[in-house]
């Protein structure tokens, strides 16, 4: 007498189990490094709007920057002076050179080390996008260089310089 057995036994569906486990595993890693890589692309495309922004408010109010001397290093380590704002009052270029800057800090960076929001970016109305921002703008004769970085967790850190030419 024979019996015809049917289903699966226990180690057909533990193999089953294990190989669909790795699967899963397999498509979890590659889905946190995907996430990991938007988040290095949005902060390369934060650093490099607001390089761009800069130089254009440069270029617009090139008759201040070109006093701008070698190297003149803007730092992102205090927070920028209360500028007059202004998109609400007319300023004369160095006000203006001011308030750019204060974009550009409270753009990169509006907060301190302890997390407290500056006062300047508050009044300004805007905030920082980049972790442990920093930016430099320095001159060597007529060409800018703009550098912005910030802290990433995979590589520790990361930049982008923009040189721009001849206001």
């Amino acid at each position: 007498m024979s019996h015809l057995c049917k289903g699966f036994t226990l180690i057909e569906i533990l193999i089953s189990v294990v190989i669909m486990a790795v699967g899963v595993l397999g498509a979890t890693g590659l889905q946190l490094r995907g996430l990991d890589a938007n988040r290095a692309t949005y902060f390369r495309t934060e650093a490099t709007h607001l390089a761009n922004d800069i130089v254009n408010r440069m270029q617009v109010n090139s008759a201040d920057y070109a006093i701008i001397g070698t190297p003149s290093i803007y730092v992102t380590g205090t927070p920028p002076v209360a500028p007059t704002n202004c998109t609400t009052t007319p300023c004369d270029p160095d006000q203006m050179a001011g308030f750019d800057l204060a974009q550009l800090y409270c753009g990169i960076r509006s907060t301190d080390a302890a997390g407290a929001t500056h006062a300047t970016c508050t009044t300004l109305g805007v905030t920082g996008s980049l972790p442990a921002g920093t930016a430099t703008i320095t001159r060597d004769t007529n060409a800018y260089t703009i550098t912005i970085g910030w802290s990433d967790n995979k590589t520790g850190t990361s930049s982008l310089s923009l040189v721009k030419g001849t206001l």
